[in-house]
């Protein structure tokens, strides 16, 4: 049928014949007797264009090649992008393992020591065993009976050398009477100079006394007195003489065993050299030498100190050579995930105390991140980038905050090379790209995945291998080909469109897990169609509350939707609504009013700012399409409301613009409307009706709503034509159509509606005598010119009580 010249036809050549309602999976598709039969495979096969895009990807060197893995939905999506990713990882791991040691010029920043892959472990058992030889043997080794006589000489001439420094002193205070003794003062011991009486030290306090009680002469007293005074100076001069030559004893302690700690130390360490020859292993090597030398002696023994702590080997990343590169998956990507953790209790020793991320983990492989849970860790996005960008991870970013022990660490950035995958949707994906300046500049392959595949053999047989590889992996019952045949076929709702199958097999497996409990529940060890069959069922029952709830208000008469008889202005939409995981339709009771006035169209939605963009785009398109349809010669003057009655939400979409032109016609024609038929689809400015989406949950909605009232072999559902490939209805709306009881209607052009709503012509115009008289068309293009008649009239204004009209 082409524009301008639709012609009236049966309406029976437009009701859906019964096979066309519901595709059913061909037995023919499946050559197996259950899944036990078939190798396993995983939800991603079968889009070899995506998995190309992928290996470009992780293969590509280039600048900023990181990927954007879009399309996949549920839980396992990081686990199936991993097992994709090590498939394809054919390389051998690259790059070097990285250490973290003391930085004895400065603790709070420790060096980083890069290893080849698989000497790391081996780096940090060498010095833990010298930290051992250290601790334990090297006093042994310093303490030779040689080195024993040696020190006892040192200390002997210590002995003799204070002695002979302070002998004439001692001379002095013999002569004197006075002795020299340590006192106590506010805890403090100092020397001091006391008086000998009767060869007993006294206090001057006591000395005093006596010389107050006469039993101390005043010359005597005074000579006492001024030998201390004389006496005291010395005290200070013989004190720093005896300090300088135990310190200079102590210095040639500490140099008699200096040479031989050193020879000790080299032997081992110069072994350790020997195998690891970079020049920061040589300077850590040297530093833990002179630090032993310069400040864990004491004499010929160590002192005591945790070594094994102090110059400890803290191993990032462990890694052996000649593996393939890390594939890891981050499922909780939090900043410190990220980029490590530091000072949480991994001992005292700063450089202990960092501990690797998944971005070090990852260094030269692959890092899988939900790009959703990425986004909304504060911080992680801006360091994640910050690294691709200069390839040095900082373990202590600014964005990290914590404690001030953390911030004041300041270890070295560490050099990493990581292709990062993000895993997300279409939105975050374009929030992305439109937002941030940095995401078009390293992350420049996208992976689109298609969310459906073709309805094909091939594509069934791909749902048998996934459901094996459940069954395998979780232990379940084996899936017959009946029941592979009932999940293909739900696979073809879900998708929602002609010849496709959904590829979100989260739904499908979990269903199957369903369906696997009622055949064990059953007694059964395999799986079958009816329980298939019967999950699906379960499940929707489960989350269809409000289409219960909504229901139950009709059939009480809360909600007025009439599914029987014939009004004007009048006519069942359908609309859905998405409760939980589920989607349910609903009629929608459509009303217009159309009178005389200048005020054209008017939607009360829109007027109540109850109405999204698309559903106000469909009306505006309703005054185009009245003036083609009604080929007026002169201005549409009229005006006519329209209203989604007992809705007090928001409206979208274009949907229901069919039913809102042909309600309109038939409140300015006159004519009544079947509210036995409801009818869905967009409409164009000349008159063609489009596709919509969820036309299998309208169709059902009403047909559930019908049924609750008793179904009258008259009732149905007008659809677009272009929906046709779309249908899988379910079995009980398929049987109910069968019978007879329920009908379903495609069709093209509005003319058609028009005719199955009302039963009359809609009406051809024709040259020169335009619409047949008495079709819908002829009615409304007759109203409408009355009404522009009347706009020309001036009003008559009721005459006021006492007078009479002219007068």
């Amino acid at each position: 049928m082409t524009d301008g010249a639709q012609t009236a036809q049966d309406i029976h050549s437009l009701e859906l014949p019964v096979h066309s309602l519901r595709w059913e999976c061909p037995e023919s598709w499946l050559d197996f007797e259950d899944t036990r039969e078939l190798p396993p495979r995983t939800g991603i096969e079968g889009q070899e264009q995506c998995i190309e895009a992928l290996h470009f990807g992780m293969e590509c060197a280039g600048l900023g090649q990181n990927v954007y893995v879009r399309g996949l939905q549920g839980g396992g999506r990081l686990e199936l992008v991993a097992e994709l990713v090590r498939s394809a990882n054919k390389g051998e791991s690259e790059g070097s393992e990285h250490v973290f040691v003391r930085n004895f010029s400065a603790p709070d920043c420790p060096r980083l020591i890069r290893l080849p892959l698989g000497r790391g472990r081996v780096f940090r058992r060498r010095i833990r065993q010298l930290a051992d030889f250290i601790q334990n043997r090297l006093t042994d080794a310093l303490e030779s009976n040689a080195m024993a006589r040696r020190q006892e000489d040192l200390r002997l001439q210590e002995k003799a050398e204070v002695e002979q420094a302070t002998k004439p002193f001692q001379i002095s205070l013999e002569e004197a009477g006075l002795e020299l003794v340590s006192l106590e003062e506010n805890g403090v011991e100092r020397p001091a100079l006391l008086p000998l009486v009767d060869g007993v030290p006294l206090p001057l306090t006591k000395f005093e006394e006596l010389r107050t009680e006469g039993k101390v002469s005043e010359e005597d007293h005074r000579a006492v007195m001024e030998a201390i005074s004389r006496l005291g100076v010395r005290l200070d001069e013989t004190i720093a003489r005896t300090g300088m030559l135990v310190r200079r004893s102590a210095e040639r302690l500490r140099q008699l065993a200096e040479g031989p700690a050193r020879w000790a130390l080299r032997e081992v360490i110069d072994a350790i050299r020997k195998d690891f020859s970079g020049k920061d292993v040589g300077k850590f090597l040297d530093e833990i030498l002179e630090d032993v030398v310069e400040n864990r002696l004491e004499g010929l023994a160590v002192k005591n100190f945790n070594a094994t702590e102090l110059y400890g080997v803290n191993l990032l990343e462990p890694r052996a050579p000649g593996g393939c590169r890390p594939v890891i998956v981050e499922t909780h990507p939090t900043l410190p995930n990220l980029v490590g953790a530091q000072g949480i209790g991994r001992g005292e020793e700063p450089h202990m105390s960092i501990q690797a991320g998944c971005i070090l983990r990852a260094n030269g492989g692959y890092l899988i991140l939900d790009a959703n849970d990425l986004m909304s860790e504060s911080g992680a996005w801006k360091v994640l980038v910050r690294t691709l960008s200069s390839g040095m991870l900082e373990s202590t970013p600014p964005e990290l905050g914590g404690t001030a022990q953390v911030q004041s660490l300041k270890p070295e950035p560490i050099p990493v090379e990581v292709r990062v995958i993000l895993v997300g949707n279409v939105k975050t994906y374009r929030a992305l790209d439109q937002n941030d300046d940095d995401f078009g500049d390293f992350f420049k392959v996208l992976v689109d995945f298609d969310s459906t595949l073709t309805c094909d053999k091939e594509s069934a047989n791909h749902y048998a291998g996934v459901l094996a590889r459940l069954a395998e992996q979780e232990s379940l019952p084996h899936f017959t080909c009946g029941a592979i045949q009932a999940m293909v076929e739900y696979g073809a709702r879900l998708a929602d469109r002609p010849q496709r199958l959904t590829s979100h097999f989260t739904k499908i497996e979990d269903t199957a897990r369903e369906a696997a409990f009622l055949s064990e529940r059953d007694g059964k060890v395999r799986v079958h169609r009816r329980h298939v069959t019967s999950a699906i069922v379960r499940a929707r029952t489960r989350a269809d509350l409000p289409a219960r709830r909504y229901r139950a208000l009709l059939e009480g008469g809360t909600y007025n939707v009439e599914t029987r008889g014939r009004v004007v202005g009048q006519v069942n939409g359908l609309a859905t609504h998405r409760a939980g995981q589920i989607t349910y339709g609903f009629p929608a009771r459509l009303t217009a009013s159309v009178g005389s006035g200048i005020r054209g169209i008017i939607d009360i939605e829109s007027q109540a700012s109850l109405s999204g963009s698309f559903h106000t785009k469909g009306v505006q398109i309703l005054d185009g399409l009245l003036r083609h349809l009604l080929r007026s010669r002169h201005p549409i003057r009229f005006t006519a409301s329209l209203a989604f009655e007992q809705s007090y939400g928001n409206i979208d979409g274009d949907s229901a613009s069919g039913a809102e032109i042909c309600c309109l016609l038939s409140g300015l024609a006159q004519v009544a409307i079947d509210q036995g038929i409801a009818m869905t689809g967009a409409i164009d400015q000349r008159g063609r009706v489009q596709a919509v989406g969820g036309v299998n949950d309208k169709i059902e909605g009403f047909f559930d709503v019908c049924a609750d009232g008793g179904l009258t072999g008259e009732q149905g559902v007008i659809v677009p034509r272009a929906n046709v490939g779309d249908l899988m209805l379910r079995e009980d709306v398929v049987e109910a159509c069968r019978k007879g009881r329920f009908r379903v209607f495609a069709l093209e052009w509005i003319h058609q509606a028009l005719e199955i709503l009302t039963g009359r012509p809609a009406g051809v115009w024709e040259e020169p005598g335009g619409f047949p008289e008495g079709s819908i068309l002829y009615l409304a293009r007759q109203r409408a010119h009355d009404y522009w008649i009347q706009s020309f009239r001036k009003p008559q204004l009721p005459a006021e009580e006492g007078e009479t009209n002219g007068t």
